[in-house]
Order: C-alpha cells, then structure tokens, then sequence
C-alpha cells in the first residue's frame, strides 16, 4: 500500500500484517470520547448505516450497523490491544507522537503535537481521506461541534440568549490579534476576513481525514505517503509500511 489504506479492507490487511509483524497497534478508541465517538460515527455511515433515519427514529440495528460492528470487532481483536476500551481524547494522540500506534482517526491536533514535540515523528506523519465502506463510499465525521441549547422549560429563556448573545460578540471583539485569528492546531483562521491568506487552508481543513505514522516499506525502502514521501528509510526505522496521509 504506498499510498496507506483507501478502503476499511485495506485497513483491516494492513493493521493485521503491521501488528503480526511488528507488533505495533493500531490506536482507533472505543471508550465514552469525542474521538471514539467520531471514528463510530465515521464507520456507520461508511457501511451505510445511520444512528437515526430523516424521522429521527433510532435506527442502529440495521443490517449496514451490525455490519460495521461484526468489522470493528475483527478489527480490534487483529490489530489493537484492550487499552482502547479505557481511552481519554489524549490517548491517541500521546501514543501516536511516542511511535507506538500505526494508525489513528483523529483532528490534526496530533500532528501539530508531534511538530512540536518529536519533529522525527512528525516528518512520519501522513493523511488519507475517509476511508471507504463496502459500498464504495467512505465519510468522515465532524471532530468536535460545540452546540448551545436552552430548554423549552426554562423560565428565563431571553435571558440566556441575550447571555449567549453577548457573551459571543465580546469573544469575537477581542479575536483582533494574530495570535487569536490563527489557531495552532488547526493551521486554519478562525476568522478570514483578519488573514485573508488563509482562507484557501480553511476549505481543506473542513475535509475530515485520518491519520497515522508511516514508515518504509519492506522491498522499496520507501514509505507511505500523499504528497511527499522519503526515499531512504531512517536508521533503525522498521521495514513494515504505517499509514496514512490526512
């Protein structure tokens, strides 16, 4: 695979051939997170399925969910460890940037991490797009969406819209300088119209990817990658190919 994994089958080979050889894990958690959440939301809807149909009735035990299920139990018994059951939002994260997970679905806060911290690592570090189902079609989820509601029983629902209101105009007054326009972990502006230069990295960062650490390839020496890719493998680098690229 010298473009890592574009399928949830290639994933599945992949994972198996890196855990059974280099005894390397993969890192997609499956605890009460937002990053477990997301990769579950991510593989329904790859297999076709939903967590609830246009009526907003619940529909997970459907033929496409159980599907996702029955991959995602094979997945973790071949390629992941019982750690994954008692995750934080960090975990991946902190397993990714210390080497030791093959592949992780996650925002590109552990790559910026990784930038920072490991520029070794980061240098190994590779995105591909959402990966596809057995229909052919493969979707992503929306990492982390902040949502503020007001119950209908509230006795003071004016007031706390006028809160919200106000409590947001003051929070974006004050996003005037650099440091507040340009976030770290995204590489995107949150506000265009102060960094006009950014506006094209806010279109590609809205393409939810996965991602993972690469490493050479056995016969070629060369490793995974998209857009780039290192010829000669690191010094004491494993032989066994990682994916993949955001």
């Amino acid at each position: 695979m010298p473009n890592g994994p574009a399928t949830y089958d290639d994933l599945l080979t992949g994972g198996t051939q890196i855990m059974r050889g280099q005894h390397v894990r993969m890192g997609i958690g499956m605890s009460p997170e937002v990053d477990s959440n997301m990769a579950a939301r991510a593989l329904i809807w790859s297999y076709g399925g939903s967590i609830q149909d246009a009526q907003a009735k619940v529909v997970l035990n459907s033929p496409e969910v159980v599907d996702a299920v029955a991959y995602m139990t094979k997945l973790f018994k071949q390629t992941m460890t019982d750690e994954v059951f008692g995750w934080t939002a960090a975990s991946n994260n902190q397993g990714l940037v210390a080497g030791q997970l093959s592949y992780i679905l996650n925002s590109i806060s552990a790559y910026r991490t990784a930038q920072a911290t490991s520029a070794s690592v980061a240098d190994d570090i590779f995105f591909v797009p959402a990966l596809k189902g057995p229909g052919g079609k493969g979707l992503a989820s929306q990492h982390v969406v902040r949502s503020y509601l007001v119950p209908k029983w509230a006795a003071n629902v004016d007031k706390i819209k006028q809160f919200l209101s106000t409590w947001w105009e003051r929070r974006t007054a004050r996003c005037t300088t650099r440091s507040c326009t340009i976030s770290p972990h995204s590489g995107a502006p949150a506000w265009p119209r102060h960094y006009p230069a950014g506006s094209r990295m806010i279109l590609s960062s809205r393409s939810p990817r996965t991602s993972s650490r690469c490493l050479p390839t056995p016969k070629s020496g060369r490793r995974t990658s998209g857009s780039r890719a290192r010829q000669t493998p690191r010094k004491g680098r494993s032989s066994t190919p990682m994916f993949s690229r955001r």
